[in-house]
C-alpha cells in the first residue's frame, strides 16, 4: 500500500511538473522542489504523501520544518521489525531475525521457531 501510494504521488508530481513545463521551464524546475521536504521528513519516518502535500502548499514552512523534525523512531522501528528484525529481550536493541547472539549485549537469543 505504501508502494502505491508513492507511485500515485510521483505520478501526480509529474503531472503538475508538466503543467508548470507548458508555462516555463523554471516554474517546473520549481515544482520538482516540492519533493524534497518529503523525501527528508520519509527518511524520518513521517508519511512521504501528507508531507508532499503540505510542501505543495507551504513550501518554505515544510522544507526548514523537515529539516528540523526529529526521527520518529517508534515508526523506524516498527518498519524494521516487519522487515525480519527482531528485539533482543535482554537489552531491547534490535538485531538481525537470523542472530544467535546480541550484538549489544553479547547474551545469546532465544531462537525463534
Amino acid at each position: 500500500m505504501k508502494i502505491i501510494g508513492a507511485i500515485l504521488i510521483a505520478l501526480l508530481n509529474l503531472i503538475i511538473i508538466g503543467l508548470f513545463a507548458t508555462f516555463s521551464p523554471v516554474a517546473a524546475i520549481i515544482a520538482m522542489f516540492y519533493i524534497v521536504p518529503a523525501i527528508i521528513a520519509n527518511k524520518k519516518g513521517r508519511s512521504f504523501n501528507g508531507w508532499w502535500f503540505y510542501s505543495v502548499f507551504l513550501f518554505f514552512i515544510a522544507l526548514p520544518h523537515s529539516i528540523l523534525i526529529k526521527k520518529d523512531i517508534e515508526s523506524i522501528e516498527n518498519e524494521l521489525l516487519s522487515e525480519g528484525m527482531k528485539k533482543c529481550p535482554y537489552c531491547a536493541e534490535l538485531v538481525k531475525g537470523e542472530a544467535i547472539i546480541c550484538k549489544h549485549c553479547g547474551k545469546e537469543l532465544i531462537p525463534s521457531c
